[in-house]
């Protein structure tokens, strides 16, 4: 009986999986469709400035589900960057496929110049663009990715010198510590000065660096180390627990609901940051006895 009951329970596995490989076909194509016309481009006589184009997230690592979209890095050469940038991203966007909706440039640290082009299939791409003098080592840079082709070998060489890079988790927390407290004290402004929606909107900074924080306790970076984007995956990452623990951070329309979820923050990144040097043995007295005043302050007028 257990025997016919294991043997259901595959059939049902095998039948679910078959239906998932029939849901994914159509957008895998997509993605094999799009990037053999990225390959083509090294032939393009249009844009003769792109040098190297490289695939990285999880498309470039084959781990993409329906809903990825395609992050795409290109070297051009050192020609006028602002020339190609504002007079030849939507010719290159235009020759991948039909685009509906173009944004960009917007300059991201790490990545370069970045533009969203939204095609027709509803395929989202990202395109992160650099000149070789622009070009900056990362850690983010060593992981997995595809170049789908290199005229000079110049891309090829920079990528395989800096894989194994490690991050640097001290400079990553100094970082996030100044940002937190900063935004900090811009959120009591914005409650003294009942700018509610301000205060809101401003509370999602903090959040992200209350994920950042318990990222690094747990040794658990973020998706393709982007330490940018800490929120991605958290749930998977760091279980439900911390999920449900962060929902604390939320807050309704309302001052009160606001300083409650703000004084929470406050005291929790206080309490985490003092564990976290401690565990480290990092020296940041002077920075810890900024913080702790700044909460004193903060919980007597708000309290």
């Amino acid at each position: 009986m257990q025997s016919n009951q294991e043997h259901k329970k595959k059939q049902k596995m095998a039948s679910e999986n078959k239906e998932l490989a029939a849901d994914l076909t159509v957008p895998l194509n997509g993605f094999h469709l799009f990037l053999k016309k990225c390959q083509a481009l090294e032939l393009d006589s249009n844009i003769h400035e792109v040098e190297a184009i490289v695939i990285g997230g999880s498309v470039g690592r084959w781990e993409m589900d329906i809903f990825s979209d395609v992050d795409l890095f290109i070297l051009v050469s050192d020609c006028n960057i602002s020339d190609f940038l504002h007079l030849k991203m939507r010719t290159l966007a235009s020759l991948l496929g039909r685009v509906l909706l173009f944004r960009g440039p917007v300059f991201k640290e790490v990545f370069g110049y970045s533009f969203t082009v939204l095609y027709d299939t509803f395929l989202t791409c990202q395109f992160n663009v650099n000149s070789r003098s622009t070009l900056t080592a990362s850690p983010m840079c060593g992981l997995e990715h595809r170049v789908l082709f290199d005229k000079t070998g110049y891309c090829t060489d920079f990528l395989r010198n800096v894989k194994g890079l490690e991050v640097d988790e001290q400079t990553i927390f100094l970082e996030s510590f100044s940002f937190f407290w900063l935004r900090a004290r811009g959120i009591w402004k914005d409650i003294k000065r009942n700018d509610l929606w301000l205060a809101i909107r401003h509370l999602s900074d903090l959040r992200d660096q209350m994920f950042i924080l318990e990222r690094l306790l747990r040794r658990t970076p973020p998706p393709g180390l982007n330490f940018q984007l800490p929120s991605k995956r958290i749930e998977k990452d760091l279980g439900q627990e911390i999920s449900c623990l962060f929902r604390q951070t939320l807050c309704d329309y309302s001052r009160e609901s606001i300083r409650d979820a703000f004084l929470f923050c406050i005291r929790w990144f206080l309490e985490d940051a003092i564990i976290y040097l401690s565990r480290e043995g990092a020296n940041c007295e002077d920075e810890l006895k900024v913080a702790s005043h700044l909460v004193s302050m903060i919980e007597r007028d708000l309290t």
